[in-house]
């Protein structure tokens, strides 16, 4: 049995919704862990406090420049930049068990919306 779920009537492609209410609240909340992650790691990161024109090893953590980084500097950038998958693992996560308690078999922001013609 296939997993992927197709509409009983065929449908156009111009009738298939590409960014669900659900995908653009997913977009947002990645977006918004993202941001959270680079702020944090630029505040709390160790080192000299920002200076005009020196990379220090906070703006390489937050955006990738010229400083180097010990192994437990790259450990706490791996570990914030994969958060984004762990949030996204755990609204999954509730998504799924959401669905099961009401019987139903929506996988949440991975359906596909189909607008159904109006007779």
């Amino acid at each position: 049995m296939s997993s992927t779920r197709r509409p009983l009537v065929p449908v156009a492609e111009e009738d298939i919704l590409i960014l669900t209410r659900a995908r653009v609240l997913r977009i947002l909340l990645s977006s918004a862990v993202m941001a959270a992650g680079t702020l944090a790691v630029l505040v709390w990161a160790p080192g000299p406090d920002a200076a005009l024109g020196v990379a220090t090893i906070s703006e390489t953590m937050a955006f990738a420049t010229t400083t180097g980084l010990t192994a437990g500097q790259w450990l706490e950038w791996a570990a914030t930049a994969s958060s984004v998958l762990a949030v996204g693992e755990i609204v999954t996560l509730v998504l799924r068990r959401t669905a099961q308690a009401k019987g139903s078999f929506a996988s949440g922001a991975h359906d596909v919306a189909v607008r159904t013609p109006e007779p």
